[in-house]
């Protein structure tokens, strides 16, 4: 349902997925608003002033917005700088709002080069109306407009944005990985997850944050170098 809209047209509404539907309102706008992931949003941008106009009925549309949790980080440059405009590039695009911002927290990096700078990380919960695939592209775009670079696995990078979780789904896809494979043995994405969503449980382990945090090493020794930003 996170590609669904929907537009109320007096005694009608029509639904946008892959077709178009009408429906009597009666019992099917019932079981649509009781969803809990409706929003009220602005009209579709597509729309023209002249349609808008012609929707003399439309009362409002709906938006199906699904919850997500992005791990940032960076150890290059100014890190918390590139942290703080990944985050606020993200959350400027269409279909991404800002829901929560947890700490910041410093670690040693993991992997590559023994004099590799220490990372700034982060996690933050967005709900969204983007489709993984989509979602994925959109932290993709941002790592490159702050000069993120790819010479090699565990190079230093200006900025690293990780799809940890989308909603309760699971993919496995040659790109794409959700839940993150590697999230549950990484103190410095749990931490800032166990302040967030300590309540979140992992579709394939099974284990609340909590959980998890509980039987990772290091997390509990783990103290935000910043609260907010």
């Amino acid at each position: 349902m996170s590609r669904l809209q929907i537009r109320l047209f007096g005694p009608y509404f029509i639904s946008f997925l892959d077709h178009s539907y009408g429906y009597e309102p009666a019992n099917e706008l019932k079981s649509v608003l009781k969803h809990p992931n409706f929003r009220f949003g602005p009209y579709s941008s597509t729309d023209s002033k002249e349609s808008v106009a012609e929707m003399v009925s439309c009362v409002g549309v709906l938006y199906a917005m699904d919850t997500a949790y992005l791990g940032l980080g960076s150890n290059l440059g100014n890190r918390l700088a590139f942290l703080r405009g990944g985050r606020d590039t993200l959350v400027k695009q269409p279909g991404i709002e800002l829901i929560r911002t947890s700490g910041v927290y410093e670690t040693e990096a993991i992997g590559g080069p023994p004099d590799n700078p220490h990372f700034l990380n982060a996690v933050i919960q967005i709900q969204t109306s983007l489709e993984p695939a989509q979602l994925l592209a959109a932290c993709l775009a941002t790592e490159n407009e702050f000069g993120r670079s790819r010479p090699a696995r565990w190079a230093p990078r200006t900025l690293d944005i990780d799809i940890l979780f989308y909603a309760d789904r699971v993919i496995s896809e040659e790109h794409l990985k959700i839940p993150h494979p590697r999230l549950q043995e990484r103190a410095f994405v749990l931490a800032p997850l166990v302040e967030i969503a300590p309540d979140f449980k992992h579709p394939l382990l099974d284990q609340t944050i909590v959980e998890l945090a509980a039987g990772s090493a290091g997390v509990a020794e783990l103290v935000p170098l910043r609260t907010t930003w």
